[in-house]
């Protein structure tokens, strides 16, 4: 009888020695056969019928008795010879791929040599359940297989080489930025790995680098480690900084999804996981809003800051830039679009207002209404060198504008675009010490005070200063101010107003000449001991000139400051500019005769100390708390 697949003969006659034998054979043969088994028995029973009849009982008894101690078992092993070829199939392919690797290492091709041994090691793991059963057929095939070596072994290999895969960082941290203008340094990172006994480059293993799209722009944001296993990428610009966030980070870490692909699953998480825990973070100061590596730009962009450190009422509002004008000609000139166009970058940036797109012309109607107006004049200096710059912060209300700040800036005129140099007249001329208010640029009374403000001796030959005793005043409070010359001179004092309201603070009813200053001393103004000078609504900026002449003159024609009385003790000019021309005497000085000097103030309700534009500003890092 058989059992497994093996076909014998059932039956066999013994010889004259007694053997009997049989040949059998496989009809098919797969590496899942069992061993064969075949029982074996001699057939005693079958001898009964050459018995005689009387011996039979007998004999019968005797048979059965005997059979079960006559049978045998035969265990044939099935054929191995398809093990055997798979399993040294296997072992060529092993050899092969461990001479890939062997070869890729010496190049210092590490992603090769890693391919090679994950094909090593998918060899082996195929081969391994072929390998125990043509041993355990037939043990003695081992040393034709032993080459196959173990998939173990392999995986533990390629579990330290992506262990030791690093990534660090060359160059390209700490940089500070500067506004609209790219990184000085590029960005530089280095991929290697551990083979045998020294560090080998990884290359073409793409790097990503990962920012926030509203604080810089990286170029390119992958890019492949090259032959040396460098990756590069420049930062075209960086937003300035927002919040008390002064530093901005720029992550790169190398792509890990590609070789993970095709690495065993439980590897390539582990392999991804690594180069996650080796990206980089590149740190990069990001540039202050007011501040730009440009030289006309830049100090525009200060101006603009130093204006809304000074605003209130106009923070957060709807702003317009709009109405710079030259100054000695009331004039527009590219120059003016150049200005503007700084400004309310420069706006933007300081993040205090909402500045209103495109910069409205001041003849054109907005398309909305703005809440605030900045204005300004400019114009270069007697010599020719200097680009001064004046401008204005108003809040627009439904009675006219309120002044919130002002300031100023000069620029070096080499660093004025060329095209807004021929705004200037070829020549300057001798001014007068007050404007005249008839002349084109003055043809309003608003016009007028800020021609009024700008103007300037720039060829003074002798230095005035005026001060406030503190740098803000709230409502109740009595401003004084500190004023200093380094020459003998006669001092006449004006105040503007929020609402552009200029008054003539002295001389006055007590004071009617304005009082000689000698050189050195410091005069508090006003004298406390004469009047005392009240702040009061509207809140914003109020602004403090001086003149002072080497001779006594009068700028406000001494019939109208003789006529003011105790209700009524200081000058106001009016607003209508025929009468504010008969007021005036229009009076005339050569440069070395008179000195001008100015300053501002802000003012608040009770108990504000500061305005909401410094505070945001601060909150922004772009001015320090201590300014």
């Amino acid at each position: 009888m058989t059992q497994g697949t093996i076909d014998v003969p059932r039956k066999a006659m013994t010889d004259k020695a007694g053997n009997a034998s049989v040949r059998g054979h496989y009809s098919k043969s797969t590496e899942d056969d069992a061993p064969a088994r075949i029982d074996v028995d001699v057939r005693l029973d079958r001898m009964i019928t050459q018995t005689t009849k009387e011996d039979l009982s007998s004999l019968k008894q005797a048979v059965e008795q005997k059979q079960e101690s006559l049978t045998g078992h035969f265990r044939v092993e099935p054929p191995v010879f398809h093990l055997r070829e798979k399993a040294l199939r296997a072992v060529g392919e092993a050899k092969k791929w461990g001479d890939a690797i062997q070869d890729r290492r010496t190049k210092g091709d590490v992603l090769g040599v890693m391919k090679a041994m994950v094909e090593l090691y998918k060899v082996q793991k195929k081969g391994k359940p072929v390998v125990e059963r043509l041993l355990s057929l037939h043990s003695d095939s081992g040393k034709d297989v032993e080459a196959l070596g173990t998939h173990e072994k392999t995986f533990r290999k390629l579990e330290l080489l992506v262990s030791s895969f690093q990534f660090t960082m060359v160059k390209g941290n700490q940089q500070r930025a500067e506004l609209d203008s790219p990184l000085d340094n590029h960005l530089e990172a280095r991929l290697v790995a551990r083979l045998g006994e020294k560090d080998v480059p990884v290359s073409n293993v793409p790097v990503k680098f990962t920012y926030d799209p509203d604080v810089s722009t990286v170029e390119p944001r992958s890019v492949l480690t090259d032959k040396d296993g460098y990756s590069r990428a420049g930062v075209r610009r960086v937003e300035p900084g927002d919040g008390n966030h002064v530093d901005t980070f720029i992550s790169a870490s190398p792509d890990g999804t590609v070789p993970g692909g095709w690495l065993p699953e439980s590897l390539g998480e582990q392999f991804i996981t690594r180069l996650k825990e080796n990206a980089l973070r590149f740190r990069v100061t990001r540039p202050r809003g007011c501040v730009s590596a440009d030289p006309f730009r830049g100090p525009l962009y200060e101006l603009a800051c130093d204006l809304v450190s000074g605003a209130n009422e106009s923070v957060g509002k709807v702003t317009v830039v709009r109405g710079f004008v030259e100054r000695t000609s009331g004039d527009r000139h590219p120059l003016s679009d150049r200005i503007e166009e700084a400004l309310k970058d420069g706006l933007t940036l300081s993040k205090q207002v909402k500045v209103l797109e495109p910069s409205t012309p001041a003849d054109a109607v907005p398309p909305r209404d703005p809440d605030a107006e900045v204005s300004g004049q400019y114009e270069a200096d007697a010599r020719g060198r200097i680009l001064l710059v004046h401008a204005k912060l108003s809040r627009l209300t439904t009675h006219g504008k309120e002044n919130e700040n002002v300031a100023e800036v000069a620029i070096p005129l080499n660093d004025v675009p060329k095209t807004g140099q021929s705004a200037f007249p070829s020549s300057v001329h001798d001014l007068p010490v007050v404007p005249d208010p008839l002349r084109k640029a003055t043809a309003t009374h608003d016009k007028w005070v800020e021609t009024f403000w700008t103007h300037r001796n720039p060829r003074a030959e002798f230095s005035t200063e005026v001060q406030p005793e503190q740098e803000s005043y709230q409502e109740g409070d009595h401003p004084t101010f500190d004023f200093k010359t380094d020459r003998k001179c006669h001092l006449w004092v004006f105040a503007v107003d929020v609402k552009g309201k200029v008054v003539v603070l002295l001389p006055n009813f007590y004071q009617k000449d304005p009082p000689l200053i000698r050189a050195g001393g410091k005069v508090p103004i006003p004298d406390p001991e004469k009047f005392k000078i009240t702040i009061k609504p509207p809140f914003g900026a109020e602004r403090v000139k001086t003149v002072c002449t080497t001779r006594p003159i009068d700028v406000v024609a001494s019939g109208h400051i003789g006529t003011l009385t105790k209700d009524a003790p200081l000058f106001v000019f009016p607003r209508d500019k025929k009468r504010k021309a008969e007021s005036l005497t229009g009076v005339t000085l050569k440069p070395e005769e008179w000195s001008e000097a100015h300053t501002t103030v802000n003012t608040f309700p009770k108990g504000q100390t500061v305005t909401r534009g410094k505070r945001g500003l601060q909150a922004l890092g772009l001015v320090s708390t201590d300014e």
